[in-house]
C-alpha cells in the first residue's frame, strides 16, 4: 500500500506536475509545424542539423539527450518528467481525438470532486497541453484538431503527431501498431474508402517518416501479430502490410518484430522469413508458446501475458501496461572480480571506447558491477568446485545488490515520480482516475534485471576446469599472473592457446554448455528468491547490450581472450567461437529454459551470405532455421545474413556501402554508421 505523502511531497509532486503543463504549452505554441506538399504524413522529425550535430557528440542514446531543448521551453522541469521512453505511449487520442482526451480529463474533474489535490493537477495538466495540442494538431489538420480520426489515414497521421511529441528530441517505443490501426483499416476497407494497396504505401510513407528521425539505437520498436488471451490468432492484414513496408523500404526503422504461436498463419511466417532474407537482422521473433506460459508461472494473468510487446531493444515489456527501469549485472566482471577475490584487474590501457557510432566520442567506461566483495581466495583452490563456487557466491552477490537497486528506484518512482502531462494524457485509465501513470500502483511496471555476457563466464570457468584441473597444464597462480599480463606472448602464448582451444558454448558441448545454464539458472532462481522475499517481482533477462564497454573495462580472461577482445553478448556465443553451424547454437542455448527468463532471452544468429544466397534456397534455409529453433522451444530469435567480404570492403570504400545494414543488438543500422569496435565485433558473428 502506497504511504500517504507529505505536505512537502504533495506540493513539489504539484509544482512539477504545473511546470511541466506549462513548459509543454510553450513548446507546442512554438513547435515546427512540417506539412510538406504532397507528403502522406506530416509531423516534424528533428529540430535540423545543429540537434543531429548535438546528438552525435553524445552517446547516442535517448538519455544521454533528454536534458537538450533548442526552443528553451523546458526550464523548471525536465522535459521527459520520469519517461525514458522505453515502452509504448497510450491510445486514448486514437479513440477520442486530442480534444476529446481534454474533455475527459475535465468530465472526471467534474463528476470525481473528492479527487486528491495531486490527482486534480495531473487532470488539470492534461486539460491545458490537450487544448494546446489540438490547436497544434489543427495547424498539420484542421479535422483532426476537432475530431477523433475516422480513417485509416488519419489515424496514421494522427499517431505519428502524438508519438513525436512525445519524443520530443528522442525517440520511443511504438508497440503493437497492427493491432491500434487495424479497426480503422477494416472500417475503411469494408467501406470502399480504401484498398489493401493504398493502405501498403501509407505505411510505406510512416516507415519513411520515422527514418527521418534518427537511425540505429533509436529505440523505434514495432510488434506484430500474436495470440489473443483465448488464444485466437491476432495476425490481421496490418501485419503483414507492416512487414512488406519494411522489406519495399529496406531501413534501418522502425524496429520490425513478430509474434508468433501454433496458430500463426503459414504465410506469415513465410513473410518473416523472406525479411530475414534480406540480411540486415529484421525481424526478431517472439514465441507465444514459450512467452506467455512463462509470464503465467511469474505470476501474471494470462489477459495481461497476451498483451506484451517489446521495448527499445528486446526486452518484454506490457503494452500499454506500465513503464521499464533496468539494472544489469555483468557476467563476466564477476569472473574477474572472483580471481581477484573481490577487486578488479589493473588493466594495460584505458577502458575508453565508443557507443555504437563512429559519430560518438570515446568514452572512459565503468562496469556496473560492485567492487569489494570478498568471495574468497582461489588461488591455492584444489578443485574445480572450488572455484566454481566462489564464482557463484560473487556473482549471486551483484544479483541480490542490484535487485535491492531496482527495488530502490522502483520505490521513489511510485512515491515521488511525476509522468509528462502529453504522456499521462494518452492513456484512459489516467484520464478516469487523475492517478499519474508512473505513480500507479496498478501499473504493470517491467523491473528487469539483465544478466549478459554469460557464455564468456562459462567459457572462462570451462576453461579453468580444462586446463587447471583437468589437463593441470598450469597453477591458479600461473593463470592470475598471465592474466594480470594480458597473456604476454613472450611468456603466455601456449597458455593462452591452451585456455582458446578448451571447449567453447555455442558448439553443443556438456563441458561448456552445462555450465552456462547452471549460472543462468542460478540468475533465475536468485530473482525469484528476492520476489518471494519481498514481493517485488523482479523481472530476469538473458540481455546484454553493453559487450563492446565490456571488453574494455574487463582484462584478460580464462578463455584465453585478451583485453578489449569480444565478449558473448545476450546468450548467444562468443564472436568466431561457435564452429559447428547455427544448429548446434540452438541446441547448447536451449539447455537452458530460456522461458524461465521471462524478461527476454535473445538468442542471435548471424550466417555467412555465402551458405544463404538470397534467392529460393536461402529463403527455405532461412524458413527452416527459423521454424527449427521456434519449435524446439526457443522464447526469441532473429537471423541476420553477412557477407564478410562485403563489410571488409565497406571499411575500405565507405561511400560504396551506404545501403548496407547490419544488426547491433536490439537494433539495426548502417555497418558504416558502426564504431571500428562495433564493426568488427559484427563481423566476427558470421556463422558458417
Amino acid at each position: 500500500m502506497k504511504k500517504e505523502l507529505t505536505e512537502n511531497e504533495t506540493n513539489d509532486l504539484i509544482r512539477k506536475i504545473d511546470a511541466n503543463a506549462r513548459e509543454t504549452v510553450v513548446f507546442l505554441k512554438n513547435a515546427p509545424v512540417v506539412l510538406k506538399e504532397g507528403e502522406l504524413i506530416g509531423g516534424f522529425t528533428s529540430f535540423g542539423a545543429g540537434v543531429a550535430a548535438m546528438q552525435a557528440k553524445t552517446l547516442g542514446t535517448v538519455n544521454a539527450i533528454k536534458q537538450q531543448d533548442p526552443l528553451g521551453a523546458f526550464r523548471e522541469t525536465t522535459w521527459n518528467m520520469d519517461d525514458n521512453f522505453h515502452y509504448p505511449m497510450g491510445t486514448a487520442f486514437l479513440k477520442l481525438g486530442v480534444r476529446g482526451v481534454a474533455e475527459k480529463a475535465k468530465q472526471t474533474l467534474a463528476e470525481q470532486p473528492e479527487l486528491s489535490a495531486v490527482n486534480r493537477a495531473v487532470l488539470n495538466a492534461i486539460v491545458n497541453v490537450y487544448e494546446e495540442m489540438a490547436r497544434y494538431v489543427g495547424k498539420h489538420y484542421p479535422e483532426l484538431g476537432s475530431d477523433a480520426p475516422q480513417t485509416f489515414l488519419d489515424a496514421v497521421r494522427l499517431f505519428y503527431l502524438c508519438w513525436r511529441v512525445r519524443c520530443v528530441l528522442g525517440n520511443a517505443t511504438i508497440g503493437r501498431l497492427d493491432q491500434y490501426l487495424y479497426p480503422f483499416y477494416r472500417r475503411d476497407i469494408d467501406a470502399g474508402r480504401l484498398t489493401r494497396d493504398e493502405a501498403l504505401l501509407i505505411i510505406e510513407a510512416l516507415w519513411r517518416k520515422i527514418n527521418e528521425c534518427g537511425s540505429g539505437d533509436t529505440l523505434i520498436n514495432v510488434m506484430t501479430g500474436g495470440s489473443s488471451a483465448s488464444g485466437e490468432d491476432d495476425t490481421n492484414e496490418l501485419s503483414y502490410i507492416m512487414l512488406e513496408a519494411s522489406i519495399n523500404t529496406a531501413m534501418t526503422e522502425p524496429h520490425i518484430n513478430a509474434r508468433v504461436h501454433r496458430g500463426t498463419p503459414p504465410d506469415f511466417m513465410d513473410l518473416i522469413s523472406r525479411l530475414h532474407l534480406q540480411g540486415f537482422g529484421q525481424c526478431s521473433v517472439y514465441n507465444d508458446e514459450k512467452i506467455i506460459p512463462a509470464f503465467i508461472d511469474a505470476g501474471f494473468t494470462r489477459d495481461v501475458a497476451a498483451r506484451y510487446t517489446n521495448d527499445g531493444c528486446t526486452e518484454i515489456v506490457i503494452d500499454r501496461g506500465g513503464a521499464i527501469y533496468f539494472e544489469r549485472v555483468d557476467a563476466v566482471k564477476c569472473v574477474e572480480l572472483m580471481l581477484n577475490n573481490g577487486r578488479e584487474a589493473a588493466l594495460p590501457g584505458k577502458p575508453e571506447c565508443r557507443y555504437w557510432t563512429v559519430n560518438s566520442e570515446p568514452v572512459e567506461w565503468s562496469t556496473a558491477n560492485i567492487a569489494g566483495f570478498v568471495s574468497g581466495d582461489v588461488i591455492n583452490a584444489q578443485s574445480f568446485e572450488e572455484v566454481k563456487e566462489a564464482f557463484l557466491r560473487q556473482y549471486l552477490y551483484q544479483v541480490r545488490e542490484k535487485c535491492k537497486a531496482l527495488h530502490k528506484v522502483h520505490e521513489r518512482i511510485k512515491r515521488t515520480g511525476i509522468a509528462p502531462a502529453f504522456l499521462n494524457g494518452t492513456f484512459e485509465r489516467v484520464l478516469e482516475t487523475g492517478e499519474d501513470f508512473v505513480r500507479d500502483e496498478d501499473s504493470i511496471d517491467t523491473n528487469m534485471l539483465f544478466s549478459g555476457s554469460i557464455p564468456t563466464a562459462a567459457d572462462s570457468l570451462a576453461a579453468i576446469k580444462y586446463v587447471v584441473f583437468d589437463r593441470k597444464f598450469c597453477t591458479m597462480s600461473e593463470l592470475e599472473d598471465a592474466l594480470a599480463t594480458d597473456f604476454a606472448p613472450e611468456k603466455y602464448e601456449g597458455l593462452r592457446r591452451m585456455l582458446a582451444g578448451a571447449p567453447k558454448f555455442g558448439n553443443d558441448d556438456d563441458y561448456v554448455d552445462l555450465i552456462a545454464s547452471e549460472i543462468a539458472d542460478r540468475f533465475v532462481d536468485e530473482c525469484r528468491a528476492y520476489t518471494k522475499e519481498t514481493g517485488f517481482i523482479v523481472w530476469p533477462a538473458l540481455l546484454g547490450f553493453m559487450y563492446i564497454q565490456e571488453s574494455y573495462f574487463t582484462g584478460a580472461t580464462p578463455d584465453g581472450r585478451r583485453w578489449s577482445e569480444p565478449i558473448g553478448e545476450h546468450y548467444s556465443p562468443v564472436p568466431g567461437r561457435a564452429c559447428k553451424g547455427p544448429t548446434a547454437v540452438i541446441t547448447s542455448v536451449r539447455k537452458f529454459q530460456l522461458s524461465k527468463a521471462f524478461g527476454v532471452a535473445p538468442v542471435h544468429i548471424s550466417l555467412s551470405r555465402s551458405n544463404v544466397p538470397k534467392n529460393e534456397n536461402g529463403l527455405a534455409t532461412i524458413h527452416s532455421l527459423l521454424v527449427g529453433a521456434l519449435g524446439s522451444g526457443l522464447p526469441f530469435i532473429n537471423i541476420a545474413c553477412y557477407s564478410r567480404e562485403e563489410m571488409e570492403d565497406a571499411r575500405v570504400h565507405p561511400e560504396r556501402h551506404a545501403d548496407l545494414i547490419v544488426r547491433v543488438w536490439g537494433y539495426c543500422a548502417r555497418f558504416i554508421d558502426l564504431s571500428p569496435e562495433m564493426q568488427e565485433h559484427v563481423m566476427m558473428r558470421a556463422i558458417d
